[in-house]
């Protein structure tokens, strides 16, 4: 054992690789294309979209910690505790998981709207023609599946009706300090662990914390309900 790695610090990454070990296995075996019949197709597109987005930031989550990476810390940390609010929000109705589905559609109009405000900013603008097409899909597509929203669902308001708000306003404030380019992060960000030693492992553990909500979530709900929404 690295004698600079106490024994607290290695207790709590074996816990949560063993949590992630689960989730992965779980969702491997619960979410198989396999068993999935046509009329359990959207749940398990959403929940599956859910977990994989959870295991490939918990994989992050470690490497950064192991390797110091301040910046990707915080950012893993921050996605898993939004994997985790979208999480719980999807499970509690088909009404909540159809909303989030709709986003995919929302985000993808907003993406190409503003690809498109940039094209036309340059001299001389860029081609807009393909980015016209796609909004224009995505309206149409929009329209097709009654979705009546004009803007993306917000994270935090999700995060408010679940009685999380407080938490997620504490770790979103938390992780933007690292993500984004502060005054301190651009002076201080190597000094990390001397001036704030109890950062990395809090991140850690908070993001740890969130990929284990998420199987804690997931895996209740299948074997109660199975492939589908509770109404």
């Amino acid at each position: 054992m690295d004698p600079d790695v106490s024994k607290a610090t290695v207790d709590l990454r074996k816990g949560a690789d063993s949590a992630f070990e689960n989730l992965r296995r779980y969702c491997v075996k619960a979410l198989d294309p396999a068993n999935v019949v046509e009329e359990n197709s959207k749940f398990c597109q959403v929940v599956l979209a859910l977990c994989n987005a959870t295991e490939s930031n918990y994989e992050k989550l470690r490497e950064s910690y192991d390797k110091a990476d301040y910046v990707f810390l915080a950012l893993s940390c921050r996605n898993l505790l939004e994997a985790a609010i979208f999480t719980r929000f999807v499970l509690q109705c088909k009404a909540n998981a159809d909303e989030f589905a709709a986003d995919r559609l929302i985000d993808t109009a907003e993406i190409a709207d503003s690809l498109k405000n940039v094209l036309l900013q340059l001299h001389p603008p860029g081609d807009i023609a393909d980015l016209d097409k796609v909004i224009q899909l995505c309206h149409k597509q929009i329209a097709e599946e009654g979705v009546i929203r004009k803007t993306h669902l917000k994270t935090s308001s999700l995060a408010k009706k679940l009685n999380m708000r407080s938490e997620y306003d504490s770790i979103n404030r938390l992780c933007s300090k690292f993500v984004h380019p502060t005054s301190w992060s651009l002076f201080h960000l190597s000094e990390v662990s001397t001036q704030f030693p109890i950062a990395p492992e809090l991140l850690f553990s908070y993001g740890a914390k969130y990929m284990a909500m998420v199987y804690s979530e997931v895996r209740p709900h299948i074997t109660e309900y199975g492939l589908r929404h509770k109404a």
